[in-house]
Order: structure tokens, then C-alpha cells, then sequence
């Protein structure tokens, strides 16, 4: 893909600016970084990485998600809202990992909206049940777009299943992985023609290992 890249842009160089078959090669351009995207995908599919657990200010990585969903609006016109609770802590978690997951879901919620709708996160803590089970944080990413029907909704986070034209089928399906690697869980609601709900639950902790176990399970 380097070589092609490298080639296609040697190529460039030699067309005037104003010449039409430069359409062409910034097709191409796209096609490879198209084709790097499902390549990385693979890979980080097929060998994941633990996560390298700190204390993750959660507020910090939902605007950096929001600063680089926002350029990826195109022509459609989305609004973005984030609610997060005050009282909300930081807790163990990676939070590189945690903003690839939350990328992933702001930018399908973007891909769902035609033309115009709102993307909100919000962040809550969920009360724990009972003394003995810690509380956990609860972070929900909502759009406004069609929604998902009921027959594809069950099938939305196997691997390599996927709806969307040129899709990997594996973006849902490493968010889960990496919220599972958090001791986690990642599930969805949608009703058609209302929209759809991605809710992401991490139990508060205060041991990395207990995690760690979960994710080599």
C-alpha cells in the first residue's frame, strides 16, 4: 500500500492542477486509505492489545472524540450535546481505548444521519446493587437517525456482519471487545425511525488485574 501510495503521488505531480484525471488519482488516494482502515482493522481484530489501565478523565476524552467527529460531519448537519454528571470520577480505564470506542459510535451515529439530527453522550454513574458490588460508570452515545430494524439489532456486533456499504463488519465488534476488556459491557437499543442508543457500562474499580482477567477469558 506504501508503494501505491508513494506511486500515486509521483503520478499526481505530473498533471496540471486544472487537469481532469486528477479526479481520478485522488480516487485512488481514497481507495488505499480505505483499504489501510480495513487492513488495521484485521489486525487489531486478530491480535488486540490489553488495555494500558490508568485513571481516565472520561470528560477530557468525550471532547477530544467530539473535536474530530465534528470534522467528519460532510454536508450533513448534525448538532452535538454532552451531558455529564459533576459528580462523575475518574476511574481505571485506558482511555486511548475508550475514545476509539467512542469515535466508533459518534461517527456511525454521523454515517446514520441523512441529513440533519443530534448526536448526545452522557455520563452518569450507575448506583451499585446491594453493599457488596461496586457502582459502575454508564456512558450512552444517541443519534437521531433511522434507527436499526430488530432483525439486524441482534446481529450488529458479531464480527464481519455489517450493513453499511464498504463496511468491515468489525468496528462494533472491537468496541465490545475492548469494553469487555474493561470488565464492561456494550449494548444497544434502537427503534426505527427514532433512532438508536449505544449504552457502554465499566464497573468502578480499583484493582487493573481483576480487569486484566477479564480480558485474557
Amino acid at each position: 500500500l506504501a508503494g501505491i501510495a508513494g506511486a500515486i503521488e509521483i503520478i499526481t505531480k505530473d498533471f496540471p492542477k486544472d487537469h481532469p484525471d486528477r479526479e481520478v488519482l485522488e480516487d485512488l488516494r481514497q481507495e488505499v486509505r480505505r483499504i489501510e482502515k480495513t487492513l488495521n482493522d484485521l489486525l487489531v481484530y486478530a491480535r488486540p492489545k490489553p488495555p494500558q489501565f490508568g485513571r481516565a478523565d472520561l470528560k477530557e476524552t468525550i471532547v477530544r472524540t467530539l473535536q474530530l467527529a465534528r470534522q467528519q460531519t460532510g454536508t450533513r448537519q448534525v448538532d452535538f450535546s454532552i451531558q455529564i454528571s459533576p459528580s462523575l470520577p475518574k476511574f481505571l480505564a485506558d482511555s486511548e481505548q475508550l475514545h476509539q470506542v467512542l469515535l466508533n459510535l459518534v461517527l456511525n451515529g454521523i454515517q446514520a444521519i441523512e441529513k440533519e439530527g443530534r448526536i448526545t453522550i452522557e455520563a452518569n454513574l450507575r448506583s451499585a446493587d446491594g453493599l457488596s458490588r461496586p457502582g459502575s460508570v454508564e456512558i450512552a452515545v444517541t443519534d437521531t437517525g433511522p434507527g436499526i430494524p430488530p432483525e439486524h439489532l441482534d446481529r450488529i456486533f458479531r464480527p464481519f456482519y455489517t450493513t453499511k456499504r464498504g463496511g468491515t463488519g468489525l468496528g462494533l465488534s472491537l468496541c465490545r471487545r475492548i469494553i469487555a476488556a474493561h470488565g464492561g459491557t456494550l449494548t444497544a437499543e434502537s427503534e426505527v425511525k427514532k433512532g438508536s442508543r449505544f449504552i457502554i457500562r465499566i464497573p468502578l474499580r480499583e484493582a487493573a488485574e481483576e480487569v486484566k482477567q477479564v480480558y485474557v477469558q
